[in-house]
């Protein structure tokens, strides 16, 4: 048995077994409420006016039923379109935590996503806030995670249980910490030098 060969733990980086890799967060649910609301009012003002206006006698039923119906559907399109444009902005919004670093995906437009990663080594500050009563009520808020890196800070906004979820980050900066601090991974003195 060659005693030269290094052990697997000591290849990969050792990562506490109550936190279990990648992490990955959205924004909460909640922040679709809004856009929700919105839709499905429009949607019964719509419907409710298209309805009324021939049982009224505003509008001739016979002669301006199909052009009414058109334009119904044709705002009804919009407001959907809209609140699944809502949906894609929330749903592809994505922060990825592995054991070496965060990064932050965001679609900034259509087909326009904008990444950026901070390893876990430069992470200086990690700070929670949680404002207002649908926040408390519901869950949910910020995380600032501020680095050295030339990302400035990351921001995880609207993220389920920011105070657990920012626990679990702290634990993997610890652990990413204390893989660069093993004396494997620092460098050697006179390492690559000519000694005569």
């Amino acid at each position: 048995m060659d005693t030269n060969q290094p052990n697997l733990e000591d290849i990969q980086p050792v990562v506490p077994e109550e936190v279990s890799v990648p992490l990955i967060y959205h924004r909460h649910p909640i922040n679709l409420l809004w856009p929700g609301i919105f839709s499905v009012l429009a949607i019964i003002t719509i419907i409710s006016t298209a309805i009324s206006l021939p049982l009224m006698g505003i509008i001739d039923a016979s002669l301006y039923l199909p052009h009414l119906i058109l334009f119904a559907g044709i705002f009804i399109f919009l407001v959907v379109s809209t609140f699944f444009m809502n949906w894609a902005f929330w749903f592809f919004d994505v922060w990825i935590i592995n054991e070496e670093k965060i990064r932050d995906v965001e679609l900034v437009r259509l087909f326009l996503y904008r990444r950026s990663e901070v390893d876990l080594r430069q992470v200086q500050d990690i700070r929670c806030e949680v404002s207002g009563p649908l926040a408390n009520l519901f869950h949910f808020g910020n995380i600032t995670i501020q680095s050295a890196a030339t990302a400035g800070a990351v921001k995880l906004m609207s993220i389920y249980e920011p105070y657990k979820a920012a626990q679990k980050i702290s634990v993997l900066v610890k652990a990413a910490f204390d893989e660069m601090s093993r004396p494997e991974n620092q460098p050697q003195e006179g390492h690559g030098e000519n000694n005569e």
